[in-house]
């Protein structure tokens, strides 16, 4: 009926879209290598193409503050703690960022997604969505 209402429709298709693509990557998984027998967590690990690694206040300071400025600053009347924090290596997203590496105008996107999705942005990576 209105704007709205599409938009809302948009976006429960897009966030369905990235479920699929997270379950497709994890049905790839599983029908990988049968020779080796490995944990399902593993697989499904292994199926993102991505690394993450825990970091803490203690390993990572600069980063740690960093996020936790921005958590701080855009939280507004909500109360946040930053608990957690994972530093991600996308497999072969390397290239892609070296090509501009000139640029010295850079900034942090700063991105809020709901918990189903996270599989499938580690796997594909952040698309914008047009408006």
């Amino acid at each position: 009926d209105t704007e709205d209402k599409l938009n809302k429709k948009f976006e429960m298709l897009n966030t369905l879209d990235d479920i699929e693509t997270a379950q497709a990557a994890m049905k790839e998984a599983q029908n990988g290598d049968k020779t080796e027998q490995k944990h399902p967590t593993d697989v499904n690990y292994a199926a993102l193409k991505a690394d993450l690694e825990h970091i803490t206040a203690k390993s990572a300071p600069t980063e740690w503050k960093a996020i936790n400025s921005y958590l701080s600053n855009t939280s507004g009347h909500r109360r946040m703690t930053l608990e957690q924090v994972m530093r991600v290596n996308r497999h072969n997203e390397d290239s892609t960022f070296s090509a501009h590496d000139t640029l010295t105008n850079r900034k942090l996107l700063w991105h809020g997604t709901n918990v189903a999705v996270v599989a499938a942005i580690l796997k594909s990576g952040l698309r914008i969505m047009p408006h």
